[in-house]
Formats: C-alpha cells, sequence, structure tokens
C-alpha cells in the first residue's frame, strides 16, 4: 500500500474512493481444517506485510507462505536502518524469500508539499547502500504504486524506469520487478510510458510487471487488471492485492463498510482473475497478514485479536495442490501446446 505504512492510507482511500462499487453475491471458499502446503513448482503465493512479527505466526509456515513483500522508504536504509534490520532479520531466520519495493519518504503529502522526487542519481547512491547490507536479496520493485496521485511519481514513469535501470544495473542477477501500479485508469498509458523509456534510454525491456488489482478486486471488477494486462507482452505479479474489510477517510467517513465476508468474496474474485489468466500471472502478494486495532484501511487476514477471518481461508485454500491457481502453470503448459498445434495448422 502506497506510503510504505500501516497508517499511512489517505492516498489509497482517495483513489479507491471514485470506483463504483458492484457489491455482488459470489460463493465462498470452503473453510480449511487441515494443513496446507505450497506445491513445488506451483505459482507463487505471498504476503506483503511490514510487520516482522507476521512471521512469528505458525499459520503462515502451516499454510506454506515462503515469501513476503516489504515496503521501504527509498532512502531508509540511511534513515531507518533498524526498522529495517528487525524485518530483514525476522524474514531470514523464518526462511521467508523478501520482494523490496522503495517508496517515497514518510512525511510526503503528494501532490500537495512536500512532495520530493529523489533523482537516479540519488536513488542509485541509496540502493548501492541497501545492496551492501542485504546482498542476498535478489527481488526488487523500483517504487511501490507509482501511479498513484499520493506518489512524487504519478506523472513521472520515465523516472522510475530509470530507477528500474540503477537496479539492473548494479545487480544484475536480480529480478526487477518493473513500476507497481494501481489498477485505475489511464494504468495501460503509464506502462507504456514506462516501458518506452527503459527501452529507448536504458536499452532493457520489462521481463515482470508488478500490479496492485485492489480497485479489481474490491469492486468486482476486470477492467483495471485487463487494461494493463493489454499494455504489455511482459509477466505480471500481482504484488499486492486483497479484500478491504474497512475503509475509512481520515475524517473517519466511511467509504467500505466494515463486512468481512465481503473481503473474502473480494480476495477470492482476485485469485479467481489471476487463475484465469495462467500463461501471464505468475505470483500474487496478498495484504496483509493482521490487521491493526482501529485500522482505517483493514485487510487484514487475521482479526486484531487473533481471530482467523474468512479471507484467511481463501488464502489457505488458494494453497492447496487442488486450487486453480495452483493449477495455473499445467493449464499454461496445456494451453501453450494447443496454440502452437494451431499454428503448426
Amino acid at each position: 500500500m502506497t506510503g510504505g505504512t500501516e497508517a499511512d492510507r489517505r492516498g489509497v482511500v482517495r483513489v479507491l474512493a471514485v470506483a463504483v462499487a458492484i457489491l455482488g453475491t459470489l460463493v465462498l471458499g470452503a473453510v480449511v481444517t487441515a494443513p496446507a502446503h505450497a506445491v513445488t513448482g506451483s505459482y507463487t503465493v505471498g504476503v506483503s506485510d511490514n510487520k516482522p512479527s507476521t512471521f512469528s505466526d505458525p499459520r503462515l509456515k502451516q499454510i506454506g507462505i515462503r515469501t513476503a513483500r516489504l515496503v521501504i522508504p527509498w532512502n531508509g536504509i540511511t534513515r531507518d536502518p533498524k526498522t529495517i534490520a528487525a524485518w530483514m532479520d525476522a524474514a531470514r531466520a523464518h526462511g521467508i524469500q523478501p520482494l523490496v519495493a522503495f517508496d517515497r519518504t514518510r512525511g510526503n503529502n503528494c501532490p500537495q508539499r512536500p512532495c520530493y522526487l529523489p533523482t537516479a542519481k540519488q536513488f542509485a547512491r541509496e540502493f548501492k547502500k541497501f545492496r551492501k547490507k542485504y546482498a542476498y536479496v535478489r527481488y526488487y520493485t523500483p517504487w511501490n504504486e507509482a501511479n498513484h496521485p499520493g506518489q512524487p511519481t504519478a506523472k513521472r514513469p520515465d523516472r522510475v524506469a530509470d530507477f528500474h535501470d540503477a537496479i539492473a544495473d548494479q545487480c544484475r542477477k536480480c529480478v526487477v520487478v518493473a513500476g507497481d501500479p494501481l489498477d485505475t485508469a489511464g494504468v495501460g498509458g503509464w506502462m507504456r510510458s514506462y516501458e518506452k523509456r527503459l527501452k529507448t534510454e536504458h536499452r532493457r525491456k520489462v521481463g515482470i510487471w508488478g500490479l496492485h488489482n485492489y480497485v479489481s478486486a474490491n469492486y468486482f471488477s476486470t477492467s483495471g487488471t485487463q487494461e494493463a494486462l493489454k499494455a504489455t507482452k511482459a509477466d505480471v505479479w500481482l504484488t499486492e492485492t486483497g479484500g478491504i474489510v474497512q475503509m475509512l477517510t481520515y475524517q473517519q467517513a466511511t467509504r467500505l463498510e466494515y463486512d468481512e465476508a465481503r473481503a473474502a468474496r473480494a480476495l477470492a474474485f482476485a485469485l479467481d482473475l489471476m487463475a484465469k489468466y495462467p500463461c501471464r500471472f505468475k505470483r500474487i502478494y496478498v495484504y496483509n497478514w493482521q490487521a491493526a486495532p482501529k485500522d482505517r484501511f483493514d485487510t487484514g487476514v487475521i482479526n486484531p485479536d487473533g481471530r482467523a477471518r474468512p479471507s484467511f481461508n481463501v488464502l489457505a485454500n488458494a494453497m492447496q495442490a487442488s486450487s486453480p491457481i495452483q493449477q495455473a502453470k499445467s493449464r499454461c503448459a496445456d494451453l501453450r501446446a494447443r496454440q502452437a498445434k494451431s499454428r503448426g495448422k
């Protein structure tokens, strides 16, 4: 979520509020009553969560989560190294593969001031410091939710592409997950501008796009996700998505009323949408694990008191070998084989 902290939700509330809610009735998956484990060679399901305590919950290991996404300020290694170290150390101790996404500095108030966008040289310098400290990290995103109006990068896909190049230049074996845009109107144009800059100025191609499809998931619409898919030929990771239990503004106005069942349906919708495109989507990171008390943007699959919500059952079911998302790789292979056979006729 944009801002990189649990409390920073203002921009997301503003963006999601413009969508028209279509709160259709979907069937919730069956409750999991036995431990589930990820299947070797299956598609990857992870969590996006900045709390080190998440990795101590035995249910995370029980259902087979082995990767997590961390969002940090672009210069966090200089300004807040202890907070980063706490998460990184906890993740490594529990065998969690990190995906690190960079973000604006705390205190920014884009599109109003302050709204600071670092230069490519400044970003490269800070990334070099991070790499020196955490050389084992291999997965990066240059900027979190970069097309969001609350980000200094909202109208600067070119600058984010420059950050992409800086990461790829310093870490040749790393996987750089491009962009991380939100699935709002115009996402396709933003992505195309990013790819053009990366190709013309840096002679690089996007191999993987990150996408946050909160709008698609929580308003049960595929338009934003489909716009993003049409904008690129690259694979796509849903680097942040989830079912919103409750969404309030800073003034405590209700955007989405508290509804755990609706949030579970939204998460199921995101997973089903991913499974419908088996040759495009490769990973999904669910935001987030445990909700904070009185959280205005509440997406937790675990309640603040530790109770598993219906969304947890949806997530756990997605890890089962029989789930559509875990069978996506074999379905993609079958689809490509049929396409190749058709072309040969």
